[in-house]
């Protein structure tokens, strides 16, 4: 069997350096650690964007027939119905969100904090959006939505 010396090639302006570790089981440990942050931060943010994707069905049938009765006398727009209504929903979301990243420990620097709230909020609009076209699908039977 194999044993790798995990050096690794690091390309520089002037020359190839090469730096090898003195541990190799350090720099495995390292990257196994690494893979499973990732796989962690990928399921965390899957499970709170399904979260979103389940409840907002839930409560967006029940506007559906508002909405489609107020569209049909002209009031308004369905894209000033929808933009009004995501951000008017972006309140709740933000302020449950709020809980999940300090659950995925990101509240000790400021950067890391706002870069999860950004993107996990971004994420979270776009599954709502799902949401709604989900509630718009099942807006007759809520039972099957």
């Amino acid at each position: 069997m194999v044993n790798p010396d995990s050096c690794m090639p690091i390309a520089n302006i002037t020359a190839v350096d090469t730096t090898c570790l003195n541990d190799p089981e350090e720099f495995f440990l390292g990257e196994s650690l690494l893979s499973q942050n990732v796989k962690y931060n990928l399921v965390f943010m899957t499970l709170v964007t399904y979260l979103q994707i389940v409840v907002t069905p839930l409560t967006f049938t029940s506007d559906v027939n508002i909405f489609i009765n107020e569209q049909r006398n002209g009031w308004y727009s369905s894209g000033a119905y929808y933009w009004a209504k995501s951000t008017v929903d972006m309140f709740p979301v933000i302020l449950t969100l709020l809980p999940f990243i300090g659950i995925m420990n990101k509240y000790k620097s400021i950067t890391k904090f706002f870069a999860y709230l950004g993107f996990l909020s971004v994420s979270t609009l776009c599954s709502q959006n799902v949401g709604h076209i989900a509630g718009i699908i099942f807006s007759n039977d809520s039972k099957q939505a």
